[in-house]
């Protein structure tokens, strides 16, 4: 099934820290766009909160290396 725009979604996301020890986190959302994609779909999800270092540590720093990098 297809999601469609404004439904609401819960996002798992899985780093891997520098011991290469599985970290996860979970954000609540809502779609704001699916395209159609290889196998599957691109999913834009808006978070219902801020990503905030002291709540979303990995994907803060994800974020953050990304961005040093220009990625």
């Amino acid at each position: 099934d297809k999601l469609g725009n404004a439904e609401k979604v819960m996002v798992s996301l899985a780093f891997l820290d520098s011991d290469q020890v599985e970290q996860q986190e979970r954000l609540d959302g809502t779609v704001a766009w699916v395209k159609p994609w290889e196998k599957g779909f691109l999913i834009g999800v808006v978070w219902d909160e801020v990503v905030m270092k002291e709540k979303n540590k990995w994907l803060y720093y994800y974020l953050e290396e990304t961005i040093k990098s220009g990625r």
